[in-house]
């Protein structure tokens, strides 16, 4: 104490202000790097949010491909169809687009160690669905009635392949 009574007004004033620039500082460089930290996790959330995204789009594309089957099965003329043939071709392709984005994102989280690898169960999955929609649709170019195709194999696949792309994220 007596230290701080012995200097001169101008020496306590140049110290107090010092250490207030000091403080500011350090609060300034505290503040950065929380900033940089916050930035790096949400870059980290915005990735697993687009992997989210795809898988969500991959669901919504396998329902796509049932609906487009079944109006397919439903069509009277064979216009209508042609017209959902390709409605379902067109739903297959993005399926695999979005399941080959999700794949991509998945690969880029593990090589950050955030990511879990996404099981082969639903690829392997994913080939039955296909086989069953090729099937049916080859039962009704070959029945004179459409609506007679066998359809109930499809229907199990494709519950079965959308509560696990939809389902647990511990799956994944």
């Amino acid at each position: 104490m007596k230290f701080l009574e012995s200097l001169k007004l101008n020496t306590k004033l140049a110290l107090s202000l010092g250490s207030l620039l000091l403080l500011v500082l350090l609060t300034g460089l505290q503040s950065l790097y929380q900033a940089r930290t916050q930035n790096e996790e949400l870059r980290n959330i915005f990735r697993i949010e687009q992997d989210v995204s795809a898988v969500l789009s991959a669901s919504a594309h396998l329902m796509e491909m049932g609906l487009d089957l079944r109006q397919m099965a439903l069509a009277v003329d064979p216009a209508g169809r042609t017209k959902a043939r390709a409605d379902l071709e067109a739903a297959r392709t993005e399926l695999h687009k979005s399941l080959a984005k999700s794949h991509q994102l998945q690969l880029q989280l593990q090589s950050e160690n955030q990511g879990r690898a996404m099981p082969l169960s639903i690829s392997r999955s994913l080939t039955q669905y296909e086989r069953n929609v090729d099937h049916v649709i080859e039962l009704m170019e070959t029945s004179r009635n459409p609506a007679q195709a066998d359809a109930v194999t499809l229907r199990s696949g494709s519950t079965n392949l959308n509560s696990r792309i939809s389902g647990n994220p511990g799956d994944f």
